[in-house]
């Protein structure tokens, strides 16, 4: 009687584990039929590849823990205490990774605010460059001089995020200065002339001159044009030449620093 006790409660067992090991591989299959429908479903939307991935991860991870949970319920543990432990655990390891945890949800953040795109240029804090990659941790930027960046995504979501290629056109502002000698009209006409030997500048809004203060020295003013986005370094470098061969072919003085030295005999 003792034997066949024992051998129905280890039928039990075995039973057990093998449903539970086919619900594991069922379900290990069905994961990966449901990401593939799903990354179907992503691919129709307008979001980033970044973006993308990691939605998919997020989904993924979810699926698998609901998986160990249906697996766990088929060996007969009880899923409430199992929940309850691994709440408990999960405490416990989120307080061991907070900021690991902090830039998940910053990832998260980025994903639905959508504040920049693949290819954008963005300046963070100190640092600038091109929109590499949003990954689940860290976000990638490239800057100008080929340096990567990775930068955690609670970062990103705690600073002040500066998006230059969201818009077409940017607007590029001067300050030029010049001696009080020369009319304000001929240094109006010097810059806006300066402007139209510059391919690249716009029109609508249209440049635009004005005084802007009278220092110890020199005039001060205000210049601005603009420009595509695409073209605003170019632009700045052809217009800040353009201004001084316009000056000079204008007759218009520019300052500069100088120190007057009185001998007394």
């Amino acid at each position: 009687m003792g034997k066949i006790l024992n051998f129905s409660i280890g039928s039990l067992a075995i039973g057990k584990l093998l449903s539970a090991v086919l619900i594991f591989i069922v379900g290990y299959f069905l994961i990966k039929y449901a990401m593939k429908l799903i990354g179907k479903m992503l691919d129709k939307t307008k979001l980033e590849g970044t973006i993308k991935g990691l939605i998919s991860v997020i989904v993924k991870v979810v699926l698998f823990f609901l998986l160990a949970l249906v697996a766990a319920d088929s060996l007969g543990i009880d899923t409430t205490s199992f929940i309850a432990a691994f709440s408990v655990v999960g405490l416990a390891f989120s307080l061991a990774v907070e900021k690991v945890l902090a830039n998940i949800a910053g990832g998260v953040t980025l994903a639905v605010t959508k504040p920049f795109h693949d290819g954008d240029f963005v300046e963070i804090g100190s640092k600038s460059g091109t929109i590499e990659a949003v990954n689940l941790i860290y976000t990638t930027i490239k800057t100008v001089d080929n340096k990567v960046i990775h930068i955690p995504n609670g970062t990103m979501t705690g600073s002040d995020i500066i998006n230059y290629t969201e818009e077409d056109k940017r607007m590029l502002d001067l300050t030029v200065t010049a001696s009080y000698e020369t009319p304000v009209q001929l240094v109006r006409e010097a810059l806006l002339e300066a402007a139209a030997s510059v391919e690249g500048i716009l029109y609508d809004p249209a440049p635009f001159v004005n005084v802007k203060e009278y220092g110890e020295s020199s005039i001060s003013y205000y210049f601005r044009v603009w420009c595509k986005t695409e073209n605003y370094w170019p632009v700045n470098f052809a217009v800040t030449e353009a201004i001084k061969e316009s000056f000079d072919k204008n007759g218009v003085k520019m300052t500069y620093n100088n120190l007057n030295v009185h001998v007394i005999k």
